[in-house]
């Protein structure tokens, strides 16, 4: 079911707005619009489908077991995954600061200064910390509108991530 806010015409708006800016952003180096993201992959994921031979009811007796959550946090550009970090818990302002830390010693390295952000609004990408943690390196941010995630080609690359997992049938030890 899709929200009723997710496509009025306040929403649709803002993510012309965006899209308006985005264009603007492709006239800089395109390798510098990074886009980033938080996600959660389930290690005991079970596959969603499963068969039988026809006419029969599918008999699969699975063993009830305690999942372990990875928080994952990536920054890609258009041409390669820049930095990512694993977390056995979830992200919150302060492991999310030391992250974007260490991508920007990376940075460093790669001699990228100037970079412009793309990520979503989550409470604790957009607080105060966050926001003078990248100013403070020279780099923006650009927000996601609501309800956008499809605007942000990372949540492709982690679908991919969490279709592996669950095609490789991780088993809990």
């Amino acid at each position: 079911m899709i929200p009723e806010r997710r496509n009025s015409v306040q929403i649709i708006n803002i993510r012309f707005e965006h899209i308006l800016k985005f264009l603007c952003l492709i006239s800089i180096d395109e390798s510098k619009i990074i886009f980033g993201d938080v996600t959660i992959i389930n290690i005991s994921i079970k596959s969603i489908y499963g068969r039988s031979p026809r006419n029969t009811q599918p008999k699969n007796i699975v063993k009830s077991i305690r999942s372990i959550n990875i928080s994952k946090s990536c920054c890609i550009n258009k041409n390669q995954t820049i930095h990512y970090e694993l977390l056995d818990n979830a992200y919150n302002r302060e492991n999310y600061g030391a992250f974007l830390s260490n991508l920007f010693s990376k940075f460093a390295l790669m001699n990228f200064t100037h970079c412009r952000f793309i990520m979503d609004n989550v409470p604790f990408q957009k607080c105060k910390i966050i926001q003078n943690t990248i100013t403070a390196f020279r780099h923006s941010v650009l927000y996601l509108p609501p309800y956008s995630p499809f605007h942000n080609p990372i949540e492709k690359a982690f679908g991919k991530i969490k279709a592996n997992v669950r095609r490789s049938e991780p088993k809990n030890s």
